[in-house]
């Protein structure tokens, strides 16, 4: 993840802040407004409005008085100009003014619609806007719209809390949340929030230009962005909604907000119900979702699910009926299958217990994970079903996690004298199941739509980053370095947790990380010298010895082929990234295929409604970019001499 200076963001943000934009637009002011006039004050009255002091009632030049009809106002008032169309939506337009309504110390600015709203107190209308069929729309006393609410994430009972503020990022909330021993930081932190409180406080809501409430219930203490849509919404209080017209955030269909802050184009609807949380940047909360005291990370999905005091990084998808508690999630691209209970076992002591997941793990159906657990070393690691996973700390990624058959029970029990439900595979998602990472890199980057928040690296499970390379490299030399026996546990090698693994699988660990390892920084040195305009330029990459400080992808991925080839000349290299490509290709169809021959066995048509795996979008993606490799490199081999150039292998050059 990205590291920041949350400090510095807050201050960044205040600045900046659309949010205090708005307050301070929204202050009341004389200027522009003037005094009704004895025939503007008959003429409302005709129309069936009422005031107990129409002095207190100010109105815009060319105010005309036909726009406003049943209203009654109290307080100081201020209204725009209107008569002109506004819309509803879905090609519903009506005329702008303020029908049917009761106002209190209210501002409905020019071409904005009111009209049968129970109460609008203490309330600014922006331009354009519409509020229809409202209970109410008020403002709350010493409201800062849920910037500054504490809220604890990755540990329920706190000790975790994160300060929220309107723009908060997930690398922000990680930073804090998760570096508590930094005391001078968190102190600046909360003082900087602090600050932007102090900006934001207001007694009076605010409807941004163009935005549009709905067939709503209450909303008291809120901030609306420009074109935010809030449609059926049951009750929204002290709740900061950012939104733009061309990026509208949206709270519908029965959802209840409170103590929250939405960022652009998220959504909260059919049902969902937000407490003391962020949704950032088009994330959703849908289908009876419940969130308390979380953040949910920019396209993020949360639907009939429940998290509490959760952490969750971007592209997080929770669906169906699950349960994340305690869960500290920040690098996100992972999901939740239905059933899943990760959390919440107290054991009649306090809630205090923590889950630290890594990034694009998968908990599968029905799994339960105990806390307190720690998988953040162990990306992209699929968690089955098989009973509850005890509490543990694992360090290897793209792993399989199961329960293990009766025949390993037993014998585990005979060898270690104890009990074991788990068997851990190392790099079996790499081995057996590269169809997942080329799936789930087109998943993750057609789903990315967020614009303000970057991932800060490509938003897919290809293990090419060096933070990535490094848990496969570290995993494997730990695998590797292990003395052969019949079963594994972490007793003899440190990451394993609670699981036990078998001989067979260490081996076969070793052999898929190597492949990855060395697979991948091939790739990086391909991406590194496939720009060179000459022999001269390949040269002159590779034998450097010493990469420039900002190009650590291509320092990494030559320290893996000097370790793992040493004293090979690139023409070498490069003939063995082409078989190592074609091989992955060929992987890549043959784990799809298992899903064809496996339907086939058990559904009579399943070849009818199923793309065979050889049709398939992503195995034919493979192939194409695999044909692609092969044809450039090729080209390039034309060119390179036989016998250079190598890799450097020290700071000054070839070794």
């Amino acid at each position: 993840m990205r590291r920041v200076d949350p400090v510095a963001e807050v201050s960044k943000a205040r600045e900046t802040s659309e949010a205090v934009g708005a307050i301070e637009a929204a202050r009341v002011r004389d200027e522009g407004y003037a005094p009704l006039s004895g025939d503007m004050i008959s003429a409302l009255e005709a129309r069936g409005n009422a005031c107990a002091d129409w002095s207190r009632v100010k109105v815009a030049r060319g105010f005309d008085p036909r726009a406003v009809e049943g209203s009654s106002f109290a307080g100081d008032c201020r209204l725009g100009v209107f008569g002109g169309p506004v819309s509803l939506g879905q090609g519903v337009r009506l005329p702008s003014g303020v029908f049917g309504s009761t106002l209190v110390d209210a501002t409905v600015a020019d071409g904005a619609l009111v009209k049968d709203v129970r109460l609008l107190a203490r309330a600014h209308v922006g331009e354009g806007a519409v509020v229809f069929d409202v209970g109410e729309l008020a403002g709350r006393t010493g409201t800062s719209f849920a910037c500054g609410r504490a809220v604890p994430l990755g540990n329920e009972a706190g000790g975790r809390e994160v300060a929220l503020y309107p723009e908060i990022t997930a690398s922000v909330a990680a930073r804090v949340a998760l570096d508590r021993s930094d005391t001078g930081l968190q102190s600046a932190y909360r003082e900087a929030v602090e600050h932007y409180v102090e900006a934001l406080s207001s007694d009076h809501s605010v409807v941004g230009p163009g935005a549009r409430i709905l067939h709503a219930g209450a909303l008291r203490g809120v901030i609306l962005g420009p074109g935010a849509v809030v449609d059926g919404a049951l009750m929204i209080e002290d709740t900061c909604i950012l939104s733009a017209a061309d990026d509208p955030t949206e709270v519908s269909s029965g959802a209840v907000v409170i103590h929250s802050i939405l960022q652009w184009g998220a959504r909260a609807t059919t049902g969902a119900v937000i407490d003391s949380s962020a949704i950032l940047e088009h994330a959703s909360a849908i289908r009876s979702a419940k969130l308390t005291d979380c953040l949910l990370g920019p396209c993020s999905l949360v639907e009939k699910g429940e998290a509490v005091s959760a952490l969750l990084g971007p592209l997080v998808m929770q669906r169906h009926q699950s349960l994340l508690i305690a869960t500290a999630w920040p690098e996100g691209r992972g999901s939740v299958a239905a059933g899943a209970l990760v959390g919440a076992n107290h054991t009649g002591r306090a809630g205090d217990q923590e889950m630290r997941a890594g990034e694009g793990l998968f908990f599968g159906l029905g799994c339960r994970v105990k806390l307190p657990s720690d998988l953040s070393r162990a990306p992209y690691t699929i968690v089955t079903g098989d009973g509850p996973l005890p509490p543990q700390r694992m360090d290897f990624p793209f792993s399989l996690v199961r329960g293990a058959s009766a025949a390993l029970v037993e014998e585990a029990r005979a060898a270690l004298r104890r009990p074991v439900t788990h068997e851990i595979l190392p790099g079996w998602v790499l081995a057996e199941s590269p169809y997942t990472l080329v799936r789930n890199a087109w998943k993750h980057e057609s789903r990315y739509t967020a614009r303000r928040q970057p991932l800060g690296h490509e938003p897919t499970p290809d293990p090419s980053r060096p933070a990535i390379l490094a848990l496969i490299q570290d995993a494997r030399d730990r695998l590797h370095n292990a003395a052969a026996r019949q079963l594994h546990t972490g007793a003899d090698i440190n990451g394993l947790g609670a699981c036990i693994m078998t001989e067979a699988a260490r081996r076969e660990a070793i052999a898929a990380y190597t492949f990855t390892l060395v697979h991948r920084s091939l790739l990086g040195l391909w991406n590194r010298i496939r720009l060179c305009h000459s022999l001269e330029d390949v040269r002159a990459t590779v034998e450097c010895g010493k990469p420039e400080e900002s190009d650590a992808a291509w320092a990494f991925h030559r320290a893996v082929l000097v370790e793992e080839r040493p004293g090979a000349h690139v023409r070498n290299l490069l003939e063995e990234l082409l078989d190592m490509q074609d091989r992955f290709s060929r992987a890549v169809e043959a784990s799809k295929r298992k899903d064809d021959t496996r339907g086939a066995r058990v559904i009579d048509d399943y070849a009818s409604a199923h793309v065979a795996a050889g049709d398939d979008l992503h195995v034919r993606r493979t192939r194409e970019r695999t044909e692609s490799l092969e044809a450039d490199i090729t080209k390039l081999l034309e060119r390179l001499p036989a016998k250079g150039p190598k890799i450097a292998t020290t700071e000054g050059g070839q070794g």
